[in-house]
């Protein structure tokens, strides 16, 4: 009998992911299969389905008032974003962003992993989409399991995130996403 594989999580351990901070997401599509529309001349162009997962995504804070959304983009197969729980301005010092790993090394221990606010809203969303799109009888697809994250912690790394994802799709063919059609 083959044996179970137990998936490693992809989260931070010691990571609290309802603690305020900023977060860039990834959500990709399995087997990467385009299904949110395509890059035409490095502008993207979205189709239905994809047009539904823009409009899902600037109605986080709407479901989650805590939350803001900062620069995101709907890519083919995938979508990036950054994801800013709670109030910002506690992390704010002048000009700068200070991320709250650098505010407060002693991690917190007995975290309740099934409740973590960021894994909720990406789910949410995902289950969102997914929803909508099954009303009005799309093209099938499958989301990726999980989401990939990184915790953002300066301001350099925001800006250079959000360069990244504003110029994903002048970008697209460098992609590690990009798949080539056969």
């Amino acid at each position: 009998m083959p044996r179970s594989v137990e998936r490693k999580n992809p989260r931070m351990k010691q990571w609290d992911y309802s603690s305020a901070g900023l977060y860039f997401v990834t959500i990709c599509i399995k087997n990467r299969e385009y299904v949110f529309g395509d890059v035409i001349d490095g502008r993207m162009v979205l189709n239905d389905l994809g047009k539904l997962a823009h409009e899902s995504w600037q109605e986080i804070p709407i479901h989650f008032p805590d939350i803001e959304i900062d620069q995101f983009v709907i890519m083919p197969n995938h979508v990036h974003g950054i994801v800013v729980i709670e109030n910002i301005d506690d992390f704010i010092v002048g000009d700068r962003y200070i991320c709250p790993l650098q505010q407060n090394p002693s991690q917190k221990k007995d975290i309740k992993r099934n409740v973590m606010k960021l894994p909720t809203i990406i789910g949410t969303f995902k289950a969102v989409v997914t929803r909508e799109h099954n009303k009005k009888e799309l093209d099938s697809f499958q989301w990726q399991r999980s989401f990939h994250d990184h915790i953002i912690r300066n301001e350099r790394e925001l800006r250079n995130i959000q360069n990244y994802i504003h110029f994903n799709p002048d970008n697209w063919r460098d992609d590690d996403f990009f798949v080539q059609s056969s």
